[in-house]
């Protein structure tokens, strides 16, 4: 669900493509700000938010998805990471309302956009999850505007697409290249100094040899890191 909360000390799901964006620009100087002073709230005056969280419980029913295991936030230990999932149990699950023209051109492959997939690798890493599944429903843009007409459809309009963790597998875009990428503006953030596209190759090239392990609980995130020949580190 999406709730008007401040963003400062959080680098959630809808902002894990900024990991990847040029550090010197001013909209992620701007963002950068943003996660330091919290000088920007998430508005809700908008009919996409506000149908997508009407009908989320409603689809998190029709799935039998127990209410103890809706809106789970997971917190990346140790880190200003993390990620809010609608449904959490082990698989991350995600519920979001599209317009009709645009859930065609997703199911044939058109729109599975970097940043979208950087959001479903982001929850991913910070949740330690292998899995996640996104549940589309298909709307009008009327509908959308009154969505609760839309409910006794969803079993027919309701469309799953699965992810894995081996799907992201790309040079520079993979779990380990991700978190290196957090810890990196952890690192930035714990010490107040800002962060550069220099720094993060630098910091990058060191972290590549850190071998991931994953322990704990989903709350913590349970990610730790142990370095070959050295005492076990906690990331």
């Amino acid at each position: 669900m999406i709730t008007n909360s401040d963003r400062k000390e959080w680098i959630g799901g809808s902002d894990a493509i900024k990991l990847y964006a040029d550090f010197s620009k001013p909209t992620f100087l701007d963002w950068w700000e943003e996660r330091k002073h919290g000088n920007r709230s998430l508005s809700l005056d908008n009919k996409h938010i506000w149908s997508g969280n009407i009908l989320e419980q409603y689809v998190l029913q029709h799935l039998n998805i127990p209410e103890s295991q809706w809106n789970i936030q997971i917190t990346l230990k140790d880190s200003i990471a993390g990620v809010n999932t609608d449904a959490f149990d082990g698989t991350i699950r995600e519920v979001k309302t599209m317009l009709w023209e645009q859930l065609y051109k997703y199911i044939n492959g058109n729109m599975v956009t970097k940043a979208y997939r950087a959001q479903i690798l982001h929850g991913l890493v910070c949740s330690g999850a292998e899995e996640a599944v996104v549940y589309i429903l298909g709307m009008s843009d009327k509908e959308k505007a009154w969505p609760f007409s839309v409910i006794p459809e969803i079993p027919k309009r309701l469309w799953a697409k699965n992810f894995h963790i081996s799907d992201f597998s790309e040079e520079n875009f993979n779990p380990q290249n991700h978190l290196g990428r957090i810890k990196y503006l952890d690192q930035c953030f714990s010490r107040g100094v800002q962060p550069t596209n220099e720094g993060l190759i630098n910091f990058l090239n060191k972290f590549q040899n850190v071998r991931l392990q994953t322990t704990g609980s989903p709350q913590d995130g349970g990610r730790r890191a142990e370095i070959p020949g050295h005492a076990f580190l906690a990331l």
